[in-house]
């Protein structure tokens, strides 16, 4: 039942911060229950939508669409692949919740920015070293995309190669 993850980091420089940070990871950890399942289509639905799903036993889940196909053949008809989102994380001392972000923009914005400072200190201590664009810092407005977590790890991935060479 679980699973016990590990890790280290020299970016968490407080213990509010490293309570913070370990809510988040739990959160993920958490929220790993993947629905795929056909219905008659609503073009109203789209990715990153919250909706109740009633399951088999009559209970409901909050889930959050991640992929949704539509189409019309004389009526439609919707594919949604889904991911339970986790009701209990609200009762967080920090906060989060379904209701709010699990990744605000100044997360955002700090782990660019710190990805962005050790790249400099490779630069400086062991080998010369070019990043990835990260692209520009994050407000409220702003949207998430995949595309820049894995510009974030790719980076994260050429500072290790560059310095320690560990087995991420």
């Amino acid at each position: 039942m679980g699973q016990k993850k590990n890790g280290k980091t020299r970016l968490v420089s407080t213990d509010l911060h490293a309570a913070d940070l370990e809510e988040w990871i739990a959160g993920y950890y958490r929220n790993n229950l993947q629905y795929e399942f056909k219905y008659r289509g609503d073009p109203r639905v789209d990715a990153n939508d919250l909706f109740y799903l009633q399951r088999e036993n009559l209970d409901t889940a909050l889930i959050r669409a991640h992929e949704v196909q539509l189409t019309y053949k004389g009526s439609w008809e919707g594919k949604n692949e889904s991911q339970e989102e986790q009701n209990g994380l609200d009762r967080t001392e920090n906060g989060l919740g379904p209701d709010k972000d699990r990744l605000n923009p100044e997360s955002y914005n700090r782990i660019r920015n710190n990805l962005a400072v050790l790249g400099e200190l490779v630069n400086e201590i062991y080998a010369p070293l070019t990043l990835e664009s990260m692209g520009e810092e994050k407000n409220y407005s702003s949207w998430y995309y995949a595309r820049e977590f894995n510009v974030f790890e790719r980076n994260l991935d050429a500072i290790n190669q560059t310095s320690y060479n560990k087995k991420l």
